[in-house]
């Protein structure tokens, strides 16, 4: 087996930031192709971790804050309680936020406000490049996709109440309490089930079911229900329509790949976009309007482009400072 010793000092000097962007990219891409090394890395960021979670101390402190810089901002406030599990998920997925190579699931950052004077409201935001699994306060679980945001509180008194904004799994515990999401566009309601919400406010809304029953309450007085292997979602009238599915088209995000199935590239970019935490801009009709089929799991983004630009006539160009991707015709 090779030793990969020599590596710790750049590893350590990664975490803090301190690595050059081409320096990065072959790091990140020898993760990629060499499975031992990744493990390796993996492992590396866990001794950090438990760093954290056994001391604190002000030069790991020091490196989580650099750390956090290059990732995406998100507004947070910080409870001691909470610190060892913003550490741990920050750490275990840190490459995810420079190149898009999914190593691990889970960033999350925690902060809460306080609804009432014995309830409290726990809200988890996953930043672009990242997903996350989690448990809910009755033990349902949670994939929270990139970009997305939840809202819940820490106990469920009477039904089970969540605000989402962006798109999130559900597997939900049997109970006679309901279960209800809300959203932007209208209200899912369950009692246990699995499915799966797409409601990002810049996107289209689907509601997609894997299994069990929901109930979709959209607009004034309308209210549909799902049957598993179906897919509401608002058409160009907005007005809520069902249609048969391959539910693993829509939910095989939370298991680490996008699958694409003649969906306009348009749609295409801007899954992209949240998946690799990049901007992407698409100036010709004719491109956006194109079909694409395909399947994204552990590919880089330099990867991704070239399968996507030698099936298509287009050609692309790539600001690392901004982190834009820029595709025009060919």
């Amino acid at each position: 087996m090779q030793n990969y010793q020599t590596y710790r000092e750049q590893i350590f000097r990664f975490m803090q930031g301190k690595l050059s962007t081409a320096e990065e990219q072959d790091l990140l891409q020898k993760m990629h192709v060499d499975e031992t090394f990744k493990q390796f890395f993996i492992g590396q960021q866990k001794e950090l971790r438990e760093k954290v979670i056994q001391a604190d101390n002000p030069e790991v402190e020091q490196q989580w804050n650099r750390l956090k810089s290059r990732i995406r901002p998100v507004n947070i406030k910080p409870v001691r309680s909470q610190k060892a599990i913003l550490y741990q998920k920050a750490l275990s997925i840190a490459a995810a936020f420079v190149f898009g190579l999914l190593i691990s699931s889970g960033i999350y950052f925690v902060h809460f406000q306080k609804f009432s004077s014995d309830q409290q409201v726990q809200e988890i935001s996953i930043p672009y490049g990242g997903k996350s699994k989690f448990s809910l306060p009755d033990g349902s679980l949670v994939w929270l996709n990139s970009g997305s945001k939840l809202s819940y509180p820490s106990n469920f008194k009477g039904q089970r109440s969540i605000q989402l904004e962006g798109e999130a799994y559900f597997d939900v515990i049997k109970s006679r309490k309901p279960f209800i999401v809300s959203t932007a566009y209208g209200e899912i309601e369950v009692l246990g089930t699995s499915f799966n919400v797409k409601a990002y406010t810049d996107d289209d809304f689907q509601t997609t079911l894997v299994a069990g029953a929901v109930n979709l309450r959209v607009g004034a007085g309308t209210s549909i229900t799902l049957k598993p292997g179906e897919q509401a979602f608002v058409n160009e009238n907005n007005r809520l329509e069902i249609q048969t599915v391959e539910t693993e088209i829509f939910t095989s995000w939370k298991d680490g790949k996008l699958i694409f199935y003649r969906e306009p590239f348009e749609k295409v970019a801007k899954r992209m976009e949240r998946w690799y935490n990049v901007k992407i801009e698409v100036d010709n009709d004719e491109i956006k309007n194109l079909w694409f089929t395909g399947t994204i799991e552990m590919e880089t983004l330099s990867e991704v482009m070239e399968l996507i630009r030698r099936s298509m006539p287009l050609e692309y160009s790539y600001d690392q400072n901004t982190r834009t991707l820029k595709i025009e015709k060919k």
